[in-house]
């Protein structure tokens, strides 16, 4: 698990531009896309920036992913999801 970075610039729509920044925890990676853990459900094909941390220290690099599901979590008062997102770049 590593923390990833995101920006939701191209919202959708406007109820979901109140927030535009965060943070998520990775489940898992491969070379096509992510599942990571967000505080919030985006909808199915919004397009998050990823900032992904690399292995050399310091580097990082951003790239864009689509919003292929999302699952909340059955918690009560929490917006938690895992997300499925695929790697557009």
């Amino acid at each position: 698990m590593r923390v990833v970075r995101y920006e939701r610039r191209a919202s959708p729509s406007p109820e979901t531009m109140d927030q535009q920044e965060g943070i998520g925890l990775t489940v898992n990676v491969s070379s096509g896309g992510l599942c990571v853990l967000l505080e919030f459900a985006p909808e199915v094909g919004e397009i998050l920036r990823l900032h992904m941390p690399m292995p050399v220290t310091e580097a990082h690099t951003p790239t864009l992913a689509d919003v292929r599901w999302v699952q909340r979590l059955p918690f009560d008062g929490n917006q938690l999801a895992v997300v499925g997102l695929k790697f557009l770049l």
